[in-house]
């Protein structure tokens, strides 16, 4: 609750900011991206993509090129998105800034890209298939669930988090490793993600935590240690 407390305090001033810095981004051409699929309608490989809640990500155009079907994505990185991704703490609170991209054939087959959040200037809007990525399951329970609020991530984590709706008590997530990260795990070096829920209980506050670190040994993620502590302050 604490943080969710500190967001609704600071959201003015962040949407200040917002107004004030990125008003050039309103008409300025946003970045694209292109999500090419295999395409021959004699054999069902015609896609269609399951939009679900992809916030700021707009599909602009779909075209066939010979055995090639193509989407054209736009990030939508004005300044009016950006005050509703601010402003939603307060009616559609989520944790996550992974995007997933999902395609369905004909046949029923699905492939799924991710969108890395970890933008800069010279290429804003990445996106990586799901076979260059690393993709895992993670469920954090409240030891207090009559009483926990909502799990949060800090940071970093949520770049690896794809984006959903916060939930209280349990909450399962989908974590993404891009390629890069997957280089530099197998290279010895870890990711930790840390998942909090700060609660009260009859004016204590509590502050649950757990910390998941994770490793890419032959060529497998894996969880190498899991940290818990649940602190009364």
């Amino acid at each position: 609750m604490g943080s969710s407390v500190l967001l609704v305090f600071l959201a003015p001033f962040f949407a200040i900011y917002v107004f004030f810095v990125g008003i050039f981004n309103e008409f300025a051409p946003q970045p694209q991206a292109e999500i090419v699929l295999p395409y021959n309608e004699s054999q069902g490989l015609v896609w269609e993509y399951v939009e679900d809640e992809d916030y700021y990500i707009n599909l602009l155009e779909v075209k066939v090129e010979g055995d090639k079907q193509i989407f054209v994505f736009e990030a939508d990185q004005s300044t009016s998105t950006s005050l509703v991704n601010i402003f939603s703490v307060f009616f559609e609170p989520t944790e996550g800034y992974v995007i997933d991209l999902a395609f369905v054939d004909q046949n029923g087959n699905i492939k799924t890209f991710y969108h890395d959040p970890r933008q800069d200037a010279q290429d804003p809007f990445i996106i990586y298939d799901e076979s260059e990525c690393m993709v895992t399951e993670y469920t954090v329970t409240a030891t207090d669930p009559e009483n926990a609020d909502y799990w949060q991530v800090d940071f970093d984590g949520d770049n690896n988090i794809v984006r959903q709706p916060w939930v209280e008590d349990e909450s399962a997530v989908t974590i993404v490793f891009m390629p890069y990260e997957i280089e530099d795990m197998e290279n010895g070096e870890n990711r930790i993600i840390r998942f909090t829920n700060n609660y009260w209980v009859d004016n204590t506050e509590y502050i649950e935590e757990y910390r998941v670190t994770f490793s890419v040994q032959n060529g497998q993620l894996v969880i190498v240690d899991e940290y818990w502590e649940l602190d009364e302050k």
